[in-house]
């Protein structure tokens, strides 16, 4: 067991885990927080490491495909990326040709497309043509991400925010003029082909955070995890005319090019093993926990039906005393036979309950002293 030390509450968390071909470790590290004492201090924001894993293959027999940069891509059908509120997409692409051409990696429409311009920078889309950002030309594998939010465009490249818009931009949907179907190595309108390699296209109907894009950025999907729109993992192989959207069917079809030959081995991602919690059914469980017992159940699967499972423990304990607030003067007259009416009340980070240990009887007079004591449902005590 781990002990995470907060200033007013105490995080447990312990790391089960089993031996198979595939097994988990614990990456678990003592860390210290404060808690804001003006938040709702019957939770706490809780950052949770990702569990590490042994896998005896790695990435063993992934695909990517080849395209030439004179005139193959992928065409899929319209609209793949959501055309209303936020989304995310990523994908891993290795120029293998010079930079200085109009090259894309990706589009749909005008609105949106990545790759890079004459002059090397990199492009989101008409209304985002100059990122400032140099497309990298070390032709190796790179990892791009675009994210609209409601009010703002990000870019990233393995995993690091790269540039920022600072206003979102134009939808991708569907237009009159300009047609919106996904193109995969291509412009939206058949040219401006990619000289390379892409592999792992991920479309999401959500704003990912940082952190959730480096972690999927490495990680093969199993294609139903939540908010995932569209996800080309190009393991369709040698005489494939087809680049397969295992999530939603959103098929790619590849055009003028050698399907052969076409299909290369790849390096991306990383890892086949696909890792999730049901905390929140992805990778990563940070998040905000109640005051208590919260069991998190871990799975890792490989892809070759090894799957396994670890447990985990995220214990917030309550340390802080409720206290008893009196709602008038510590001191009150009353005449006889007047009502008395009970003058405290518990308060607590969670809840509490009042004890008042004498009774009044306002027909003798006298002078009485009353004891209000205040307990929560973690046992912490009050007095008064």
């Amino acid at each position: 067991m781990l002990k995470k030390t907060f200033s007013k509450k105490a995080l447990f968390l312990t790391l089960l885990f089993f031996t198979m071909a595939l097994s988990a470790q614990s990456i678990l590290q003592d860390i210290t927080v404060s808690l804001n004492s003006e938040g709702e201090l019957c939770s706490a924001d809780v950052f949770v490491p990702v569990p590490t894993f042994n896998d005896n293959d790695g990435n063993e027999g992934s695909t990517a495909f080849s395209f030439d940069g004179i005139n193959n891509y992928g065409k899929g059908p319209k609209g793949v990326v959501p055309v209303t509120g936020e989304y995310t997409v990523s994908v891993w692409a290795k120029q293998a040709g010079d930079l200085g051409q109009f090259r894309n990696i990706f589009a749909q429409g005008r609105n949106l497309y990545l790759g890079q311009s004459n002059t090397g920078t990199i492009r989101v889309g008409d209304s985002w043509g100059n990122t400032g950002v140099e497309y990298p030309d070390d032709n190796k594998w790179h990892h791009f991400a675009v994210v609209r939010k409601t009010d703002d465009t990000h870019l990233y490249i393995d995993g690091v925010l790269m540039a920022s818009k600072g206003a979102k931009i134009p939808s991708p949907g569907p237009n009159a003029k300009y047609p919106s179907n996904f193109m995969i190595g291509s412009q939206w309108f058949a040219g401006e082909y990619f000289d390379g390699n892409i592999d792992e296209i991920q479309v999401w109907n959500y704003a990912q955070s940082k952190s959730l894009i480096a972690g999927y950025m490495n990680m093969r999907l199993l294609g139903n995890e939540l908010g995932l729109v569209a996800y080309y993992d190009f393991e369709d192989n040698e005489g494939s005319s087809t680049i397969t959207d295992i999530a939603n069917g959103n098929d790619a079809t590849i055009l003028n090019a050698d399907i052969i030959s076409g299909w290369i081995a790849s390096e991306q991602p990383i890892s086949n093993i696909n890792i999730r919690n049901d905390f929140n059914n992805t990778f990563d469980a940070s998040g905000t926990y109640p005051v208590g017992t919260m069991v998190i159940t871990w799975s890792f699967d490989d892809g070759n039906r090894n799957v396994i499972t670890a447990k985990q423990n995220v214990i917030v304990e309550d340390n802080i005393d409720p206290t008893v607030n009196l709602n008038g003067a510590a001191t009150i007259t009353l005449n006889q036979n007047e009502t008395f009416t009970e003058t405290a009340a518990a308060a607590d980070n969670c809840s509490a309950t009042l004890v008042t240990a004498r009774t009044v009887d306002t027909a003798k007079a006298r002078s009485y002293v009353i004891t209000y004591d205040v307990e929560d449902a973690s046992g912490n005590k009050g007095h008064k």
